[in-house]
């Protein structure tokens, strides 16, 4: 008797794992895009406003439902963009920003702004963030840091840049 139930039991399970099997899987689709910026940061009071000094470039994040927002402050772009533009990734727990600008009529000169972006359907979890500016601080350097939401879904990470147009 207990072989028959022991086999009921593996014949109810193997039949219950094949069902669950065949259920329709749902895969969260993640949506990113550049929700806004603001103008060009022509004076250094216009910067303090944010309490963030001219001479730092920062990245702001916090977690809104499931969307993982990124404000961007004191970005450097040219000071009569057509556009600003950024492409964000996410892969493996790494999330890429490539931020760019379209430009038709270039100026001499360079300024700060703050963008802010977002990504729909983030999970709770560990990211490496790689931020490539449209005006690094050096031809190779990046924004890199570590995110863990699971700890915290609020954070900023600075650096400090002593190149225009953080400092003149």
């Amino acid at each position: 008797m207990k072989k028959i139930n022991a086999i009921l039991v593996l014949i109810a399970t193997i039949i219950f794992s094949l069902i669950a099997g065949c259920e329709e899987k749902t895969e969260s689709t993640q949506e990113s895009s550049l929700t806004s910026f603001d103008g060009c940061k022509y004076t250094k009071s216009v910067a303090l406003v944010d309490s963030f000094p001219n001479d730092e470039t920062c990245i702001q994040y916090f977690m809104e439902g499931n969307t993982l927002i990124f404000k961007h402050i004191n970005a450097g772009f040219n000071c009569t963009p057509d556009n600003i533009l950024a492409e964000i990734s996410i892969s493996n727990n790494l999330i890429v920003i490539e931020e760019n600008q379209e430009l038709s009529m270039p100026s001499d000169c360079k300024c700060l702004y703050d963008l802010e972006m977002q990504i729909t359907n983030v999970d709770i979890d560990a990211y490496t963030v790689k931020v490539f500016e449209a005006y690094p601080a050096a031809p190779d350097d990046l924004i890199e840091f570590d995110l863990n939401l699971s700890l915290n879904t609020t954070g900023t990470y600075c650096l400090e840049r002593d190149t225009p147009p953080w400092v003149e």
